[in-house]
């Protein structure tokens, strides 16, 4: 699954309200990947969460905050997004914009194109943005099929979230989402 199925799949990073103001951003988190979904001033994008001189993560916690359960999020408008280690700097819309001790490095090691952060695709949907791996996979449209126009009948853009809720669960995801799916167990473990 970690191969073969989440890397191909559209995941709802994020409700399009959570990230209102340019600068706005919400870390993704799911089987070790860690995607920046962050309002530009040219719309919503996704980027891998990592610093493109040694992976570190850029922002966040690198996930889920096992101790209070909350997502990581932030406004990085005026001092962009900084790496905790070496202090290398990037904009909302991906662009290396500080190379800590730049003389230290060669021309060719500071080529902007390669200092840009590594985009995730991302796109919208329902009032949602939808991050995939896979830059070949169908339109997240496409892949919801005819269910995509049932959702827009009932003005799913409209909705809004009153509260979230995350955590790790020490089960295999599947059976963790069958039990939400279904509702023939609640008369008996949630009476």
């Amino acid at each position: 699954e970690v191969n073969h199925l989440w890397p191909h799949v559209w995941q709802m990073a994020c409700r399009l309200e959570q990230i209102p103001e340019v600068g706005d951003w919400i870390e993704y988190e799911n089987v070790g990947r860690s995607v920046l979904v962050v309002r530009s001033k040219e719309g919503v994008k996704a980027f891998h969460n990592a610093c493109r001189h040694r992976g570190v993560p850029i922002a966040g916690t690198g996930g889920l905050d096992k101790e209070c359960g909350k997502v990581s999020f932030g406004n990085c408008e005026k001092t962009g997004f900084i790496c905790p280690f070496h202090g290398w700097r990037w904009n909302t819309e991906g662009d290396n914009t500080l190379v800590y001790g730049s003389h230290l490095f060669s021309e060719r090691q500071l080529n902007s194109d390669d200092l840009k952060l590594r985009p995730c695709r991302v796109e919208e949907f329902g009032g949602c943005a939808w991050i995939n791996h896979d830059d070949d996979a169908p339109s997240v449209r496409e892949s919801l099929g005819p269910v995509a126009e049932r959702l827009e009948a009932h003005n799913l853009h409209l909705l809004r979230a009153e509260w979230s809720y995350a955590t790790v669960l020490p089960a295999n995801w599947k059976i963790a989402m069958e039990a939400f799916m279904e509702g023939y167990h609640v008369m008996t473990t949630h009476p």
